[in-house]
């Protein structure tokens, strides 16, 4: 396929618009959603009303990661807005619709026609598998490092074919890092795209051994980081370098990259729960069609169409490739950069069939994604996750009330506190809870026992917080 199409600044501008206003529709229903889970943390690292400077938004965190593009975010949110939901989930959907642009303009890129680029965009805004990224601030970080990534394609598509400036490539790679850890994969992201055009030009290695040499010393800090800290993913033993487990979490996350249903959200109205043997199947099928991709495209190396297909499909393999060592079910915010490429291969396929193929092909994708639309409002993960911010923030507001009858110092004990998580980190959750929202408690908090220092003892059900005598 020829690069020669462009999208003309009106494009972009009724693009950028159109998925803006998608995004902030189909997100509507978690628009006000309270903060929980690591939002919380994110808020007491970089909350100024709590003494936090610009300076700690540069330093390692306590889970051994260095995330300062979060943190800063984070921040400037807070300055802005204060604590003020709507905001936060505001520009996590703004980001989302940037990253949907960006997509657009890789299909452009590509010689997609200006309809199918449109398609792209609008795929990606509406990929419910992108819910539990966008849905939270915490996974800002995941939709820095996928615009990065998708703009790096650009960058170096222009620089390599028209000899233009590194910068703007350069940029992409500092907001990777800053952004997220696996942000430190951006030169395989390069080396592989770029691997389209052949023979690269010596300036392009120069630069990607660079960029190749900074990854890894960020990785080895990283590692650092995370061997001499307790709550790192090593110190709380979340790695699996089984084989078995590293090969099923990569399928599953491919597989989700394009029908998250089974692994990562919840299918409308109930839940699609598959038989271990079934599952198994459905991975060796998408291991064995993503060889067959891969095979075919060594094979007919003149035929750009096979190495467009392989190189997203390498692209899903490559961003999915750190989270697939974490013990667990796969993760939702870990799928989120592997789906601009997931829908620009749809977008090609979309493009190259042609007669009955093609009806049957378009039509199954139609039917997707109006499940994907119905899931925003009907799916399990969303009423959910409504329901928890829900009674958190009523947690908040009822503990405010109760807060100036405490004396200062004393503990309190919560029963059925309503935010999820293992003991250390529930616990943490609500302290924080605590230490943000009703800092004039000045209280510390036990959650579901009673020690010799409690003062105050309370029960939360429904929806209140019942004094216990």
């Amino acid at each position: 396929m020829q690069n020669n199409q462009t999208l003309s600044v009106k494009d972009i501008f009724l693009l950028c618009v159109f998925n803006i206003l998608l995004a902030l529709v189909i997100y509507s229903p978690i628009r006000n959603s309270f903060f929980v889970f690591d939002d919380i943390s994110t808020i007491s690292i970089t909350d100024p009303a709590h003494g936090k400077t610009w300076i700690d938004c540069f330093l390692v965190m306590g889970n051994g990661f260095w995330r300062p593009l979060i943190l800063t975010s984070a921040r400037l949110m807070l300055c802005l807005f204060g604590y003020n939901p709507l905001a936060f989930h505001t520009i996590t959907i703004l980001m989302h619709a940037v990253c949907a642009l960006l997509t657009a303009l890789v299909a452009a890129r590509l010689g997609l026609p200006r309809k199918l680029s449109l398609l792209a965009s609008c795929l990606l805004t509406a990929h419910f598998g992108a819910f539990p990224t966008v849905s939270q601030l915490q996974n800002i970080g995941d939709l820095f490092v996928t615009a990065a990534f998708l703009s790096a394609l650009l960058f170096s598509d222009r620089w390599i074919r028209c000899h233009g400036s590194a910068w703007g490539l350069l940029l992409a790679f500092v907001i990777a890092l800053a952004a997220k850890e696996t942000g430190a994969i951006f030169p395989v992201i390069i080396l592989i795209w770029s691997l389209r055009y052949r023979p690269l030009p010596s300036r392009f290695w120069k630069l990607w051994f660079v960029m190749a040499g900074l990854s890894l010393l960020f990785l080895a800090a990283t590692f650092r980081f995370q061997h001499s800290s307790q709550w790192s993913y090593m110190g709380a033993g979340k790695l699996s370098f089984s084989f078995p487990h590293v090969l099923r979490q990569t399928a599953d996350y491919v597989f989700s990259a394009f029908f998250p249903f089974i692994h990562i959200v919840i299918f409308p109205f109930r839940p699609i729960i598959l038989p271990h043997g079934i599952l198994w199947m459905i991975r060796c099928l998408i291991l064995m069609a993503a060889g067959v991709i891969f095979c075919r495209s060594l094979i007919n190396k003149e035929k750009i169409i096979y190495q467009d297909y392989a190189v997203f499909l390498a692209l899903i393999f490559i961003t999915i490739g750190l989270p697939s060592f974490l013990r667990g079910s796969p993760e939702g915010r870990f799928l989120y950069s592997s789906l601009p490429f997931a829908v620009l291969i749809l977008t090609l396929a979309w493009h190259h069939l042609a007669g009955r193929p093609a009806v049957i092909y378009k039509s199954l994708i139609a039917c997707l994604w109006a499940v994907f639309i119905l899931s925003f409002f009907t799916s399990p993960s969303v009423s959910q996750y409504r329901e928890l911010t829900r009674k958190v923030e009523v947690f908040v507001a009822e503990t405010k009330q109760l807060a100036p009858r405490w004396k200062p110092g004393s503990q309190v004990c919560i029963f059925n506190h309503p935010h999820p998580g293992s003991p250390p980190w529930r616990w943490s959750y609500c302290q924080q809870l605590f230490n943000i929202f009703i800092p004039e408690a000045r209280a510390t908090v036990a959650l579901d026992v009673i020690t010799s220092d409690t003062v105050y003892v309370y029960r939360f059900e429904n929806d209140r917080l019942i004094e216990m005598k």
